[in-house]
């Protein structure tokens, strides 16, 4: 039967109609959802463990795995190595792993409960026993003290309360709740057996989890594969990923912190001999697990039963508490758990009033690691939402705009004719020619400029590297222009004839795809593939993603670079880095050794030491104007201001520039252009000269990269500007 068709106005109106009415339905469900379990809570609460009930081994199996794999992980590396050149080395050495990581986790369990429980119970009854007498002593010492009568009287109603709310607290909710732990442990033999077969259930989950944890990890990237989008997948294992970060960083690390803390505490109130010392060590321990408000919840109430036996040892105990809470603040905390988890104090306490308020206690331990998650997920898709209006991300880019539209990316400005893409945050400034090589132009801070900029359209010439950052692709000279690697030959063309060499790639010259642009980043890309001019003599399908992205830190630069053929690309990557510089400019590199070459530029076969001045380059700096330089040399990082630094630094006489680059760069060009004191090429390269016609001599020190099919790899630099005046 014939139909009338649909205009193609009338599909879009549909179609938007359906996904309108699709999101207003989404948004009615999850109102109706999140008001009944808000009003119907206590009801939600019991239904949900009802349902876990059945799975609580599972669930302890999952935790024990969780908390012994560090330990796990580390073992089986130590019996891999010790057991590297026996058979089944491997296996053996996971087998080991498990079991004792497992033994340490059960014995530290069973440790702490036969050693803390019997102690605190010790501690507990004789509190109680000894209440009234203490009270009785701290009021003849408020008596016999040299203080006026209106303040002894006001001293001992605050002794009397204090001592009232703590007896009723010992008697009976401390009291109440140790003896119905004991009446369980003593009668309730049912439930004491259920724990303990879900205990041990758990334990052998455990087992089973670390041993095929790779294949359980693999399962399930498997199904969420199948079942999303891979935008989506990549957005769930990548929370996924962040979360296992958050949690495990934290939770490992207090747990140890904690534990130091109370081994500390104890043996400090021993030597000061303090009474209740397991006690009170056990509950500062305890409480230390939850950040900023746990050292106060375990020091009051420590204070207050030290204050009933002693009230001079309660100053101090107060005193060494102070102390121990300094040194697990500045110095035990930040080494075991690192300075930050990603939110300021302000989310921190406001994570446990939320979390504490919901959860009690469990949720003051696991509301900060939460909320940090939570916070990263918003932000992302926060950074998400504004890269996609074209602005920036950084906070402090909106701290003096009146209107969003001030930070709008994208602006260009008209180089010759070309557009070209400016960058501004943080005092610094950069441009950007996606047309020719998606080259940085320039780069300048407070209007110091780092980079030797051109100053007209014919100083670029055809493709000219004596400007900016050019990318090479692949560096430097290959010898006739011909390579073989894995079983491809590739010819390029000479286009240095004199020398018959094929000279510093292609991708300089082409224009690159503008990707995204905001107020502070441009992303670029260049595909080749057999559309390509260049296929003929590079015929790989392959994707290379340029980034530049400002802030006040400085310029970083993130190349990655992706094959999409079905064999093994050969991947020559460097940048013809050209600084400004004059005569007196010192110049430091991390160079290892000069690779001499004859004279068509290509490698003799001799590697020899620096010589003296050459030595400059690795300490005190050498001049630009030293000898006309066009010289190779291998990749060896500096120590600088006690780190390991790969890179250069240009010492001027207006600022101190930095050029810090991956250690996937294993060679250095360097290039003063017959000494004209202007600029100095600094150029990083992953391959030596002509290195795909030297693997069969010289191996790997030639650095011939192969990227395999359908991998990519990403590699990063950074320019920092530090003048010496700033304004």
């Amino acid at each position: 039967m014939w139909k009338p068709k649909e205009r193609t106005e009338d599909k879009q109106f549909h179609s938007r109609v359906r996904i309108i009415s699709s999101y207003v339905m989404l948004v009615i469900a999850v109102t109706l959802i999140l008001t009944f379990v808000i009003y119907r809570f206590p009801e939600v609460k019991t239904i949900l463990s009802n349902l876990i009930k059945p799975l609580r081994p599972v669930i302890y199996g999952v935790v024990i795995a969780y908390l012994l794999n560090p330990i796990c992980n580390w073992l089986r590396d130590m019996f891999e190595q010790l057991f590297a050149n026996v058979k089944h080395g491997k296996k053996i050495a996971n087998i080991l792993a498990i079991g004792l990581s497992v033994v340490f986790g059960v014995g530290a369990v069973i440790a702490l409960v036969w050693l803390i429980i019997p102690g605190l119970i010790s501690s507990v009854t004789q509190l109680i026993s000894d209440m009234p007498g203490y009270v009785t002593s701290l009021q003849t010492w408020i008596t016999e003290t040299e203080v006026s009568d209106a303040l002894k009287e006001n001293l001992s109603d605050i002794v009397e309360r204090v001592s009232e709310a703590v007896e009723n607290w010992v008697q009976t909710d401390l009291a109440s709740t140790i003896s119905s732990l004991v009446s369980k442990v003593t009668t309730g033999v049912i439930d004491v057996v259920k724990f303990v077969i879900n205990f041990f259930v758990g334990v052998v989950i455990a087992i089973y989890l670390l041993r095929d944890k790779k294949s359980a990890i693999s399962q399930m990237k498997k199904v969420i594969s199948a079942v999303f989008s891979d935008d989506t997948t990549e957005t769930i294992i990548e929370t996924a990923r962040q979360g296992h970060k958050i949690f495990g960083g934290f939770l490992y690390g207090k747990l140890l912190d904690s534990l130091i803390i109370g081994i500390i505490c104890f043996v400090g109130m021993s030597l000061l001999k303090m009474p209740y010392t397991l006690l009170v060590s056990v509950i500062v321990g305890v409480t230390n697990i939850i950040p900023v408000f746990g050292p106060f919840l375990g020091a009051i109430p420590s204070a207050l039963l030290i204050l009933m036996v002693n009230p001079l040892q309660c100053l101090y105990f107060l005193i060494f508490i102070l102390i121990l809470q300094q040194l697990d603040g500045n110095v035990i905390g930040p080494r075991i758990l690192g300075t930050s988890i990603g939110i300021n104090e302000f989310w921190i306490t406001f994570s446990l009033l939320l979390f504490g308020g919901i959860f009690g206690f469990f949720g003051m331990v696991i509301g900060v690691p939460l909320f940090a998650l939570i916070y990263f997920l918003t932000v992302k898709a926060m950074n998400r939402q504004l890269e996609a209006k074209g602005l920036p991300v950084e906070t402090f880019e909106y701290e003096h705009i009146t209107n969003p539209k001030e930070l709008k990316g994208g602006k260009t400005m008209d180089f010759f004719g070309m557009e070209t893409y400016e960058l501004r945050a943080g005092g610094y400034h950069a441009w950007v020619l996606p047309q020719i090589g998606g080259q940085l132009m320039g780069l300048e801070k407070d209007g110091i400029k780092a980079l030797h900029e051109p100053t007209s359209k014919d100083d670029l010439g055809h493709g000219s590297t004596s400007y900016g950052l050019p990318i090479l692709f692949p560096p430097n000279r290959i010898d006739g222009g011909t390579f073989e690697a894995d079983g491809h030959v590739y010819k390029f063309p000479l286009n240095e004839a004199a020398r018959g060499n094929s000279l510093h790639g292609f991708l300089h010259t082409r224009p690159w795809k503008v990707e995204a642009a905001s107020k502070n980043e441009i992303r670029m890309s260049f595909t080749g593939d057999e559309t390509t001019d260049f296929y003929l003599y590079y015929p790989v399908n392959f994707k290379v993603e340029m980034t530049y992205r400002l802030s006040e830190k400085g310029l970083v630069q993130t190349v990655t670079v992706k094959n999409n053929s079905d064999f093994a690309m050969p991947l020559g990557l460097g940048f013809h880095s050209a600084f400004n510089c004059e005569e007196d400019t010192k110049v430091r590199l991390s160079v290892g050794r000069r690779i001499e070459v004859n004279d068509r530029m290509l490698p003799t076969g001799v590697v020899r030491r620096l010589n003296e001045q050459e030595e400059l380059l690795r300490t005190e700096g050498l001049s630009p104007v030293a000898w006309s330089m066009d010289d190779h040399y291998t990749a060896e990082p500096l120590v600088v201001d006690g780190r390991t630094f790969h890179g250069a630094i240009l010492d001027r006489h207006d600022a101190v520039v930095r050029y810090t680059v991956d250690d996937f760069y294993k060679h250095w060009m360097v290039w003063n252009k017959n000494m004209n004191g202007q600029f100095i090429c600094l150029e990083p390269q992953n391959w030596r000269i002509n290195a795909p016609n030297l693997v069969r001599e010289i191996g790997v020190d030639a650095g011939c990269t192969m990227l395999p099919a359908g991998q990519e790899i990403s590699v990063t630099a950074k320019i920092e500007i530090e003048p010496k005046n700033p304004a």
